[in-house]
């Protein structure tokens, strides 16, 4: 998988608050499974479904695309330092 493709898809999600169905007194923050789905193909790899057949996020796979978009980023902002 190409870096810079794992980077733009990290650049697309977008973490919100939010709260169950059945506890809105609690609220976390994260990202929306439709919304990884919609981010880029890197998202189908990292969604999938619950035993009641909810979307839900596998986040320890999502740290991957993560270090590869930092590296990405310390990459670039080295080259735009002449370094």
């Amino acid at each position: 998988m190409d870096v810079n493709e794992l980077a733009d898809f990290v650049d697309n999600l977008k973490v919100v608050k939010y709260a169950y169905k059945g506890n809105k007194d609690v609220e976390h923050v994260g990202v929306i499974a439709q919304q990884v789905l919609e981010a880029g193909a890197v998202g189908k790899l990292l969604v999938g479904k619950d035993d009641e057949g909810y979307l839900t996020v596998c986040f320890s796979e999502l740290v991957f695309p993560l270090i590869a978009a930092v590296q990405a980023l310390n990459k670039r902002v080295k080259e735009l330092e002449g370094k």
